[in-house]
Order: structure tokens, then sequence, then C-alpha cells
């Protein structure tokens, strides 16, 4: 059952530009068209008909755009993270079978099918990001999901009013950058946000496979300077935590003759065998 939203084709608003209007569903069968270095075929097309309707109409976005090959504008000090900015409405109030699309059998929404919008939605601002320093002609690079560095549930939001998913480039790194994405319930004059998640994407050559540049962000306002530093936090904390494991790893191997290293790599064997009896004192 394809729902009113694919019929007619699901708004999704930007401040970028009017890539992220949907236009009306393509009424004549999708036919394999080639552009000057890559290709969409049928396959690709009809493989997003197999999900929902948003990440349907969120795949055909995409595919059209890198039919288009063109990149976006941005300025000479790089792109602001409003310009990455992607919206999604979810009418249920309007759209009965859309809502039972995402209606689970308590009558609350199915978190496995955001989940699939987060994920589809968070590979587009991601891509459109990249776009703006992509060449028209070259191969596009090759975008991989790093991390899920968060996604905090606050509840979970009956299908009988409208959601509205937003998400947009809240930091970036040499090579990489995190996407913020949250999904408020539009209580008529307000909207009262329940979900919040982060997830990194790393840009690779599409060659080499190595990591190249990704186009800086400069925030505009307050918040986004804010969750630009805390996204610059989060990045260096990372950081830390991976040259950690590194270190143990090379103490765990004897590759290093460190004794600090091999004490404190003592010391957590011995919390390790401990953690049963300090979980479960009546073990003891």
């Amino acid at each position: 059952v394809i729902s009113k939203a694919v019929r007619q084709g699901c708004r999704i608003s930007s401040k970028a530009g009017p890539r992220v209007w949907f236009d009306a569903v393509v009424k004549n069968p999708v036919q394999r068209t080639q552009t000057r270095r890559h290709t969409t075929t049928e396959k690709d097309l009809h493989t997003s008909l197999f999900k929902n309707p948003i990440v349907q109409r969120l795949w055909l976005e995409r595919q059209k755009a890198k039919q288009q090959d063109s990149p976006s504008v941005i300025n000479n000090k790089g792109s602001t993270p409003s310009m990455s900015r992607v919206e999604v409405p979810y009418p249920f109030s309007s759209d009965a079978l859309l809502s039972e699309t995402y209606k689970n059998p308590w009558g609350q929404i199915r978190m496995g099918k955001m989940l699939e919008d987060l994920d589809a939605l968070a590979g587009n601002i991601a891509f459109f990001h990249t776009n703006s320093a992509h060449t028209p002609g070259d191969d596009f690079p090759v975008i991989v999901t790093a991390s899920v560095d968060r996604i905090r549930l606050r509840r979970q939001p009956a299908v009988d009013t409208d959601q509205h998913l937003v998400g947009q480039v809240s930091w970036t790194g040499r090579s990489s950058m995190e996407i913020k994405m949250t999904c408020s319930e539009n209580n008529g004059s307000e909207f009262s946000e329940w979900l919040e998640a982060y997830v990194t994407y790393v840009t690779l050559d599409p060659h080499t496979k190595r990591p190249i540049a990704v186009p800086t962000i400069e925030p505009e306002t307050p918040e986004e300077q804010i969750e630009f530093d805390n996204g610059t936090k989060r990045a260096n904390f990372k950081k830390q935590m991976r040259k950690h494991q590194q270190s143990h790893r090379k103490v765990a191997a004897g590759e290093t003759d460190d004794v600090g290293s091999q004490v404190e790599e003592l010391a957590h064997q011995l919390l390790d065998e401990a953690s049963p009896l300090l979980n479960l004192p009546s073990l003891a």
C-alpha cells in the first residue's frame, strides 16, 4: 500500500534551496539513465520502493541530485550549518495511510521505521554537504558511517499528532563530519522534542578509499557555535579513547616495554576478574 505521501510526494523543505522540495512521483516507468561518470539503473531506484515512503523519497532525491551532477553554492569561507539543513514533516493527522505505516500495535510510533528515516536523512545531509565541493564530471566521494554516537529517546509519542524530523551538519573535521538530527511533536502552537541523534560520517576517495577533506562549516548563531564546540570535544574524546585502546593492545601483545603501561594493563585485568564480586557481592 502506497500512502498519500508517496502518491503526492513528500514535502521536504530546507533553507538551502529547491533541492529538498520533492517532485511528484514519477508517472512513467523508471528507465536506465547514464551520466558522465556514474550510472543509475532500474535496480537502484526500484530498491527504494521496498522501503517506507519517507526513505523512498529521500533515496530518490539523492539519486536525482547525482543525475544532475551539479555542486551546491557555498560562500568563500565555507558553508553554514543551516545550508545543510533538511526538514521532513510527518502529516499523521491528515494522512491515515502514512499514520498506519508508522503505527505499532499500541498506537505508538514504530521505532524501527524512525531508525530507517534517521539513516536515510543523515545520508542525504552528508551527501549534499560533500556535494558542495564536488567537481561536475568526477566520481562522487564515498560516504561511510563512522559511528552512531548517540540516539536519545525521551519518550515514544503516539501516532495521532504530526511529527517534524530535522537535521543538519553540526561539526566538521578534516575528513569527518557530525550530523545532528531531532524529531519533535507538533502540538499546534509549539514543538516538543522527543528524539535526538548524532551520527559521524567519513568521506573517502572513490578510487583509493583513503579519507579526503570535507567542506568546513562556519557557525552563524550562538546555538550553532555551541553545537560545533561540543562536536569538537566529542571528536577529541574519541581520539583519546582510540589511542588508549591501541596502547592496551600493544601491552597485551607484549609490543612495549613501558612499565607504566604494563602496570595499568595489570590493574585492568584485576578489575575485570573482580567485577563479578563487585556486581554480585553475595558470591564473595
